[in-house]
């Protein structure tokens, strides 16, 4: 989380992905909701239940 807004307020465009239904799945949901609103506040996309398929890199970006 704490690299997640580190790259966005430097301008990066930030997509969280998630496996488990919410963020911080060892925590209260209510905990994990909050924290997901502040990060979507600063631009941070969240998805939730996500599953990684590929990653593919070029020249200063990665997808």
């Amino acid at each position: 989380m704490e690299f997640a807004q580190m790259y966005r307020r430097f301008g990066s465009r930030v997509t969280i992905l998630q496996s488990a239904p919410h963020l911080l799945a060892s925590e209260d949901e209510d905990i994990a909701e909050a924290l997901q609103e502040a990060l979507e506040a600063e631009g941070i996309e969240v998805i939730a239940n996500a599953r990684a398929i590929r990653a593919e890199g070029s020249a200063g970006h990665v997808k």
